[in-house]
C-alpha cells in the first residue's frame, strides 16, 4: 500500500484530509511537525500532505516556507490538493468545567481561527502553541496538574484518547471554515489537462515590480503570496504565484518569458482542482 506522510498524531485535521484524499487503503505515516512531514518524502514514502491555507486565518507559514526550498520543483512536486471543512471543539480532561480553564493549547492556526471565542468566553486564559491540534489534546491528558488545561481540537480526538470530554463544539469564528491542503510527491503529476499550477518567482532586485512579470506570464493569476527569499540579500522576496490553466496555456513558455525579463521562475507543480 502507498505510504502518505501528514501532520500527526492520529486525530489531526491533516489525518482527516489524508483519508479524504486517499481513502482507507493506505499506510499512514504521521509526523510531529509540518517540516518533518515534508522531510519524510522518499522512495519509501512518496507522498506528503501539507496544510496550506485556511479560509479565515490565511496561509500556513511553515508550509509556505517549505515551498521556498530548492528541492520543491526539482526533486518534489505539488500533484494535488484537497479542502476540508474545519470544526473546532474545546476539549479537556473529564470533570473539567469551562470556568476551570486557565490555559488553552492548540496549533497556532486553530488558536487564530477561534480567537473570538477565546476573547468572549476565556479572556484571561494563556494560549500555548503546539505542533498540532491532536498533539494539544494528548498533552492536556499528560499534564500532571490535570485541571486547568484545555485543547482546541476536532471531535475525532474524543475517540482517539480516553479521558477527554467536550466542553464546547463549533467554536471557530466563522461557521464556513475550511483548510486547503497541498499534496507533495516524489513524482511529477501525470495529469493530462491540469487546471492549477504554482510558480515560484524571484525578482532580479528589490527595486523591480512583480506586476510586469506577471503580465509576461500570459496566464490567469489566482493568488500571490510573498515570503522572504532564501538569499543573503536582506529583504529580498520570493513570490508564490498560483495560476489557473486553460486549454492551450504553455507554462514552460511563460516561465521562459519571466527568465528573459531577468527573474527566476520555477514550476512547483501542476494538478487538477475542482474549485
Amino acid at each position: 500500500m502507498v505510504r502518505v506522510a501528514f501532520l500527526g498524531p492520529l486525530g489531526t485535521f491533516s489525518h482527516q484530509a489524508t483519508l479524504q484524499l486517499f481513502g482507507e487503503d493506505i499506510t499512514l505515516a504521521p509526523r510531529s511537525t509540518i517540516l518533518a512531514t515534508y522531510g519524510t518524502l522518499s522512495d519509501e514514502i512518496p507522498f506528503a500532505l501539507l496544510p496550506a491555507e485556511n479560509s479565515t486565518h490565511g496561509y500556513v507559514v511553515d508550509t509556505y516556507d517549505i515551498l521556498r526550498l530548492p528541492d520543491v520543483g526539482s526533486r518534489f512536486h505539488i500533484t494535488g490538493e484537497t479542502t476540508l471543512r474545519i470544526e473546532h471543539c474545546l476539549v479537556a480532561p473529564d470533570g473539567t468545567r469551562l470556568e476551570d480553564v486557565k490555559v488553552v493549547l492548540s496549533h497556532e492556526q486553530a488558536l487564530g481561527q477561534c480567537a473570538q471565542f477565546l476573547r468572549e468566553h476565556l479572556p484571561n486564559v494563556s494560549r500555548l502553541k503546539c505542533a498540532s491540534t491532536a498533539e494539544a489534546a494528548r498533552l492536556v491528558l499528560q499534564d500532571e496538574a490535570g485541571a486547568g488545561r484545555a485543547a482546541i481540537s476536532c471531535a475525532v480526538v474524543l475517540t482517539q484518547y480516553s479521558g477527554l470530554q467536550m466542553l464546547r463544539q463549533g467554536i471557530q469564528d466563522q461557521g464556513e471554515n475550511f483548510t486547503r491542503f497541498l499534496l507533495l510527491s516524489t513524482q511529477q503529476s501525470e495529469e493530462q489537462m491540469p487546471t492549477r499550477a504554482l510558480l515560484r518567482i524571484q525578482l532580479p532586485s528589490k527595486a523591480c515590480d512583480i506586476v510586469p512579470l506577471l503580465v509576461k506570464l500570459g496566464l490567469s493569476t489566482l493568488k500571490i503570496d510573498r515570503r522572504p527569499a532564501l538569499s543573503p540579500q536582506p529583504f529580498h522576496d520570493v513570490y508564490l504565484v498560483e495560476v489557473q490553466l486553460r486549454d492551450g496555456d504553455d507554462v514552460d513558455a511563460a516561465l521562459k518569458r519571466v527568465r528573459e525579463a531577468g527573474g527566476e521562475a520555477v514550476l512547483l507543480g501542476s494538478w487538477s482542482s475542482s474549485g
